[in-house]
C-alpha cells in the first residue's frame, strides 16, 4: 500500500487515524500538531510512518494502541534528520509486540521520549537511534517481552535514561551504546546485557533481578554499576569505574581482553592495569588476561579465579575456593580452605594450603603440587611432576580415608615424590634424609620409608621416631611398587 502523504494539520483531535495497515509519511516542513489529542494514532497491523517534518501534540505525538500478542511487525516507525517528535506525554508511545523505531532526529517527550507497553512475552520492540531522545525518562518500557536498544546519538532522561525496570517479569533487554547516555539506567527482571562503548553519565546503572552482562570495554560509566541479584559479569574498561556484583555467588569481573592486571577482591594491594582506581564490591570471581601476567588474589569467600592466559599468580585466601592457571607458568596457592586447584598448560606450581583437605590438578607441563595441611588429593597431569611435602602436617592422618592421595604417579613421565624438606628423624638434630626400606618391616629406626600393597593401590609410611609405627602415610593409586629412586628422600 502506498504512502498517505501528510500535509499541515494544527488543531484539535486526532490529525491522522491510521487503521488496517495504513503508512504516512510526513514529509520536511510539514507540521501535523494536536492540542487536545495525540496527533497521530495507529489501531492495525505492519503499519509504517516516516517522520521528516514535525509532529506535536498535548498528549502523545504517535500513539499506538494495539495490545494484540501475534509475534509480528506492528508499528515500523523512521524518523528522519529533519524529523521532529514533541509531546507534553510521551512523544511515541507504542503498544503490541515487534514495534521498531529508527531516530535520525529527534524525539522528546516531558514523560517519555518513547514508551513501549507488551503485556505478552513476545519481544516488544527496537530502537535504533542516531539523533536524540529525551524525556524525563527518555526510553521508558512496561514489558515482559525483550527490549533492543542501540545508541549512536544522545539518549538524555532526568529521571532516567532508559527505564525497563517496571517490566513484568523483565525479558532479556539488550543495550548498545556507541554514544551517549546521559542518566541513570534501570534494567528490569531477565538476563540482560548492555554493551557500551560510548560515555555513560549518570546517578547509577542498574540491571536488576537475572543473569547480566555489562560490557564497559572501551567505553566510560561516570556512575555506580549495579549488577543486583543473579549470576553476573562485568567487564572493565580501562576508565576508573564503582560496580557492585551484587553479593551472590558467580559474579564476576573479567579482564579477559586486557593486558594484565593485579587486583586483590579482599583489598590486600592495590588495583592495577585496567582495574587501577575502580572500586569493586560483591564480586566472587575474576577472570583474568588472555596474554598477560595477572595477580589474582580473593577474600574470605567463595572464589573461582582464572589466570587464562600469561604467567600468573593467583591466591585464594580463606574460603573454598576455585583456582585455574590457563597457559602460562602460573603459581596457585589455594590458602586456607577446602581449595580446588587447576594448572593447566605450562610449568605450574600449586600450593594446597593449611588447614582443609585440598584437590590439586598439575594437568599438562612439569608441574611441583606442593602439599599443605590436611588430607589433600594431587594430580599431577602430563609431563614431569613434583609431589612435595614440606612438613608431617602435609600428610593428614595414617588411617584409611586420611591420608594423602597421588593419584597418577608415573615413573616413565619421571614423577617424584619429593621428601627432603621433611625431617626423617626426631631423635637427631638437623634435617635427616629418609632411608628406603621398600615392602621390610620397620625396625625401630627413625628414618625409614617402607610401601605396601594394598589393592590397586600401595600406601607409602614413614617413621619418624622409630617406635615401628607409621608417623606420615600416603596413598599412590593405581601403581603396583615404588623405588628408592622414585623419591627425593
Amino acid at each position: 500500500m502506498a504512502y498517505r502523504v501528510a500535509v499541515d494539520s494544527i488543531g484539535d483531535g486526532i490529525r491522522y487515524d491510521l487503521g488496517a495497515t495504513d503508512r504516512l509519511f510526513v514529509p520536511t516542513d510539514v507540521a501535523v500538531i494536536s492540542h487536545t489529542s495525540s496527533a497521530i494514532e495507529l489501531s492495525g497491523f505492519a503499519q509504517s510512518i516516516r517522520v521528516y517534518g514535525l509532529v506535536a501534540a498535548s498528549v502523545h505525538g504517535i500513539y499506538y494502541s494495539n495490545p494484540d500478542l501475534l509475534n509480528v511487525r506492528q508499528a515500523d516507525i523512521l524518523i528522519g534528520k529533519t524529523g521532529i517528535i514533541d509531546s507534553n506525554a510521551n512523544g511515541i508511545q507504542l503498544g503490541g509486540a515487534v514495534n521498531r523505531i529508527v531516530n535520525y532526529g529527534a524525539i522528546s517527550g516531558v514523560s517519555s521520549g518513547i514508551a513501549l507497553y507488551n503485556i505478552g512475552t513476545n519481544f516488544a520492540g527496537t530502537i535504533i537511534n542516531y539523533g536524540s531522545i529525551s524525556g524525563f525518562a527518555a526510553i521508558f518500557a512496561d514489558s515482559k517481552g525483550t527490549v533492543q536498544i542501540t545508541n549512536y546519538g544522545t539518549i538524555t532522561g532526568e529521571a532516567s535514561a532508559i527505564d525497563t525496570e517496571a517490566s513484568r517479569d523483565g525479558g532479556d533487554d539488550r543495550v548498545v551504546n556507541r554514544g551517549q547516555i546521559d542518566g541513570s539506567i534501570y534494567l528490569g527482571e531477565g538476563a540482560d546485557k548492555l554493551t557500551n562503548r560510548g560515555l555513560i553519565a549518570g546517578l547509577e546503572l542498574s540491571m536488576g533481578i537475572g543473569d547480566d552482562i555489562v560490557d564497559n570495554r572501551g567505553g566510560t560509566i561516570d556512575g555506580v554499576v549495579r549488577l543486583g541479584d543473579g549470576a553476573d559479569i562485568f567487564m572493565p574498561g580501562i576508565s576508573e569505574e564503582t560496580a557492585n556484583g551484587g553479593g551472590d555467588q558467580y559474579d564476576k569481573l573479567d579482564f579477559s581482553r586486557s593486558s594484565g592486571l593485579q587486583i586483590a577482591l579482599d583489598g590486600s594491594i592495590d588495583n592495577t592495569g585496567w582495574a587501577a582506581g575502580d572500586t569493586y564490591t560483591g564480586f566472587t570471581d575474576v577472570t583474568g588476561s588472555i596474554l598477560g601476567a595477572d595477580t589474582l588474589i580473593g577474600d574470605d569467600g567463595i572464589n573461582t579465579l582464572r589466570g587464562l592466559g600469561g604467567n600468573d599468580s593467583i591466591s585464594g585466601r580463606a574460603g573454598v575456593d576455585f583456582l585455574y592457571g590457563g597457559a602460562g607458568n602460573d603459581t596457585l596457592d589455594g590458602g586456607t580452605g577446602a581449595d580446588q586447584l587447576f594448572g593447566g598448560d605450562g610449568n605450574d606450581t600449586l600450593i594446597g594450603g593449611d588447614d582443609k583437605s585440598d584437590s590439586l590438578s598439575g594437568d599438562a607441563g612439569n608441574d611441583r603440587l606442593i602439599s599443605g595441611g590436611g588430607s589433600d588429593i594431587l594430580t599431577g597431569g602430563t609431563g614431569t611432576d613434583a609431589f612435595v611435602y614440606t612438613a608431617k602436617t602435609d600428610f593428614g592422618g595414617t588411617a584409611l580415608g586420611t591420608r594423602e592421595q597421588v593419584n597418577d604417579f608415573n615413573r616413565a613421565e619421571r614423577d617424584k615424590i619429593d621428601l627432603s624438606a621433611i625431617d626423617a628423624s626426631t631423635k637427631v638434630t638437623g634435617n635427616q634424609a629418609f632411608t628406603f626400606i621398600g615392602t621390610t618391616a620397620f625396625t625401630n629406626v627413625a628414618g625409614q620409608l617402607r610401601f605396601e600393597v594394598s589393592g590397586s593401590f600401595i600406601i607409602v609410611q614413614g617413621d619418624l621416631n622409630g617406635d615401628s609405627v607409621a608417623d606420615i602415610a600416603l596413598d599412590l593409586n593405581g601403581i603396583a611398587n615404588v623405588v628408592a629412586a622414585d623419591f627425593v628422600l
